[in-house]
């Protein structure tokens, strides 16, 4: 029988990013045209039927959501640090985000620059079931390593960052090569609480997808054990 993950390996290689591949990718963006194309896939014939303008708590977050490169000099508090990462935790009544198969495949990490909480320049695990932190290891420095985290268009440093990771074992063995595409929408719906839980609390955020895989699996402490980064979500205070 052949290996369920192969392909899902091969399209992971080709799209890691790292300091052999980051130059290439600058360039794709650098030849990048976004005028539309003539005939655009969204383009419709018939007329188009308005709907009311939505109204409520959860609209008024999307709208306060941004992408703020300028992440203030505050730190980031501890109770909204467990606020955020309880987005990604298991409540009484369940979960936040789906999961497919609730396999769970998509945990965070934090790296702690500026922070009230004990573990301050510190790198720790979330783990969503208890709801607690556990240390892994020290802050990368955040000067010598913003392009490598993902920051490099950032204008300030944050105060903290939450890390996506996603462990494909489970999930590529269930559904195969499919299964890859279950991961990144597990880890999108647990991007997008992250962020609506920042603005929700005034928090500068920032997401990015553009950080060296193999030095943030170093960073996280996931060097051997197969987890892969999906997403940053860098974080200032208020």
């Amino acid at each position: 029988m052949s290996d369920p993950a192969e392909h899902f390996d091969d399209f992971w290689r080709a799209s890691e990013l790292g300091p052999l591949t980051v130059g290439r990718f600058a360039e794709r963006l650098g030849r990048f045209d976004p005028a539309p194309p003539a005939v655009h896939p969204w383009q419709r014939t018939g007329p188009a039927h308005p709907l009311g303008h939505p109204r409520g708590r959860l609209t008024s977050l999307l709208r306060r959501r941004r992408s703020d490169r300028d992440l203030g000099a505050r730190p980031l508090r501890r109770g909204d640090l467990s606020a955020l990462l309880g987005t990604l935790a298991r409540t009484d009544s369940g979960w936040g985000h789906p999961s497919a198969g609730d396999l769970r495949a998509v945990r965070g990490s934090v790296i702690l620059w500026r922070t009230d909480h004990p573990l301050a320049g510190r790198v720790a695990q979330h783990d969503p079931e208890r709801h607690t932190l556990t240390d892994v290891g020290p802050a990368p420095d955040w000067q010598a390593e913003q392009q490598a985290l993902g920051g490099l268009d950032t204008t300030t440093p944050p105060a903290a960052a939450v890390v996506l990771l996603g462990d494909p074992a489970a999930v590529v063995e269930k559904y195969g090569e499919r299964g890859g595409r279950f991961l990144l929408l597990e880890a999108g719906a647990a991007l997008q609480s992250l962020s609506l839980a920042a603005a929700e609390r005034r928090l500068p955020a920032y997401a990015t997808g553009g950080a060296f895989d193999s030095r943030l699996r170093a960073v996280c402490g996931h060097a051997r054990t197969g987890a892969l980064p999906l997403a940053v979500l860098l974080l200032g205070g208020r």
